[in-house]
C-alpha cells in the first residue's frame, strides 16, 4: 500500500514538474513577446497631379513649390494645347544634386493621361522626387510608396518602377534584416 501511494506521489510530482516546465516556458515566451520594441517607419508622399485640364498657372505653381523644397529642379516644357485648351503634349524633367534625373514626354491628341510629380520623404527625412502615373484609382494607400504602385488599379503596362523605387526597396530590406539580427542577438543574451 505504501508502495502504491509512493508511485501515485511520484507520478503526481512528474506531472506537476512537466506542467511547471510548460508554464515557465509560456511565461518566458510571453515575457519575450512583451519585450519586443515596436518599430514603425513613416514615409510621406506629396503628389502634384498633372492632367489635360491643368492650366499654365498650375504648372508654374507646381514648378515653384517643388523647386522651393530643394529636392530637385523640376521643369515643364514643350507644352502643347488643343482648341479646348487641354494639354496634348508635355515634357516633364527633373535633376537633383545627387545626379539623378527623370524625364517624361507625353503626347496624345485627345489629351494627356494624368500623371503625378511626387515628393517622397522617408522616416529619416531623406527626400526624393519621382514622376509617376496618376495616383487616382489607388484602392489602398500604404506607408510604402512601392506598395501604392503595386496596389494600383491601373493596368500593368502603365507600371513605373524606377531606380529610386529599387533603391528604396533595397534600403527597407536592409533595415528589416538589421532589425531581425538585433532581435536574435537580444534573444541570445
Amino acid at each position: 500500500m505504501k508502495r502504491i501511494n509512493l508511485l501515485k506521489l511520484n507520478s503526481t510530482l512528474a506531472v506537476f514538474s512537466i506542467l511547471s516546465c510548460f508554464s515557465l516556458f509560456s511565461l518566458s515566451v510571453t515575457g519575450f513577446a512583451q519585450e519586443k520594441k515596436q518599430f514603425t517607419t513613416k514615409n510621406k508622399t506629396f503628389a502634384y497631379e498633372v492632367s489635360k485640364e491643368t492650366t499654365a498657372d498650375d504648372l508654374t505653381a507646381i514648378e515653384k513649390e517643388i523647386n522651393a523644397e530643394k529636392v530637385a529642379t523640376l521643369h515643364f516644357s514643350n507644352v502643347k494645347r488643343n482648341e479646348k485648351n487641354e494639354i496634348i503634349g508635355i515634357t516633364t524633367q527633373f535633376n537633383d544634386k545627387r545626379g539623378s534625373s527623370q524625364k517624361k514626354s507625353e503626347y496624345n491628341s485627345q489629351g494627356i493621361r494624368p500623371f503625378a510629380v511626387k515628393i517622397h520623404e522617408n522616416a529619416e527625412g531623406y527626400k526624393y522626387l519621382e514622376i509617376a502615373n496618376s495616383t487616382e484609382g489607388l484602392a489602398t494607400t500604404t506607408a510604402t510608396p512601392l506598395l501604392n504602385d503595386l496596389l494600383s488599379d491601373e493596368s500593368s503596362d502603365n507600371f513605373d518602377f524606377g531606380e529610386s523605387d529599387m533603391m528604396e526597396m533595397m534600403k527597407a530590406m536592409q533595415q528589416q534584416e538589421e532589425l531581425i539580427k538585433k532581435m536574435f542577438e537580444e534573444k541570445g543574451k
